[in-house]
């Protein structure tokens, strides 16, 4: 068995290998791997675990963000290794050999357990799953009796649901009004774009009075729909469009070819996590494992720095955190 570099010739037996993957998601793809180096410059290193007979046991993307500091993956809920035991044995020690003697940093984003490294894993994410394979009827009396109650008060208004990709623009704008006001820096459209075409994806929006007040990104990968980026107006919060907006959404999910709703990471004990749990979620922790010479866990960064620097940037007008936004996000994996 070798762990070689993922070249040009064996990119669709990646692609080929990830079909047959259960933990396998989205962001393992290669189209994702060309929408993170095409909008953000990254080098990436993508390697792969070869058994004895050329085939392909195990996989690991990675993106270079720093000298020494490696992802799996940046700008995504999770992404890391996938693959058979003894693939993951041979990953694990090739990344332990290299941080040991190259001085090398790996945080790899897993979605279970996984027992990599040599220390244990920051457990502070969660991610929301949605079982379908029943009715919207019977979904919709799976779901939190305020969950129903807010989007029955939605309805009165008589509020229009669409479903175009024409929409990114509006999605947009929301998207970057809710970074500024939670003091992070935002994607740039580009990057929506790019995920909407690679994954035929939608938005989905709620329309008021001529005015779209809320949505979010979608698309289907493999049989789970994912929805990793919402927006809604705040002024129109009390109107409870946002509650509506992933009801709607829910509901049309509730196919054959769907099995399961992707809501995306949140930290637990959030406010996103607690939106989220009154959709009768199914939660699992995303262990993140930090594999580095001096064998700590992944730590958050100083809150009381991070707390100062999104005051600041709460502070600057949309044109500029627009502008200046995407310029940071990179350095923000």
């Amino acid at each position: 068995m070798a762990i070689k570099e993922l070249t040009k010739d064996r990119e669709q037996a990646w692609e080929d290998f990830l079909t047959a993957q259960e933990q396998a998601n989205f962001s393992h793809s290669i189209g994702m791997r060309k929408i993170i180096r095409d909008n953000y410059g990254l080098a990436d290193h993508y390697l792969i675990n070869i058994d004895n007979r050329d085939s392909i046991t195990g996989i690991l993307p990675l993106f270079k963000t720093g000298k020494k500091n490696f992802i799996s993956l940046p700008f995504t809920d999770w992404a890391g290794f996938v693959g058979a035991e003894s693939a993951k044995k041979e990953f694990n020690d090739y990344l332990i050999n290299r941080s040991l003697n190259q001085g090398e940093k790996y945080e790899l984003r897993q979605s279970r357990e996984t027992g990599l490294g040599q220390a244990s894993p920051n457990i502070d994410n969660i991610c929301s799953l949605i079982d379908l394979g029943v009715t919207a009827d019977d979904l919709w009396k799976r779901i939190d009796k305020k969950a129903r109650n807010q989007v029955r008060k939605a309805e009165k208004y008589n509020p229009e649901y669409l479903k175009q990709k024409e929409l990114l623009p509006d999605f947009y704008l929301l998207y970057l009004k809710s970074m500024k006001r939670h003091g992070t820096p935002a994607h740039k459209i580009g990057f929506f774009a790019d995920i909407l075409k690679q994954f035929d994806g939608a938005i989905c929006a709620v329309k008021y009075n001529d005015k779209i007040a809320a949505a979010a990104l979608t698309f289907v990968y493999k049989n789970t729909l994912h929805i990793p980026w919402a927006a809604s107006d705040r002024k129109l919060k009390s109107f409870n469009f946002n509650d509506y907006l992933y009801w709607r959404i829910m509901a049309e999910s509730c196919r054959p070819e769907i099995k399961k709703i992707d809501l995306g990471r949140s930290q637990i004990g959030s406010p996103v996590a607690k939106f989220k749990s009154q959709w009768n979620c199914r939660n699992i922790t995303l262990p993140y494992y930090l594999i580095s010479s001096d064998q700590k866990t992944i730590k958050t960064p100083q809150k009381s720095c991070l707390r100062y620097a999104s005051k600041i940037y709460r502070l600057l007008p949309l044109n500029i955190t627009a502008l200046i936004g995407p310029k940071l996000r990179k350095y923000l994996p």
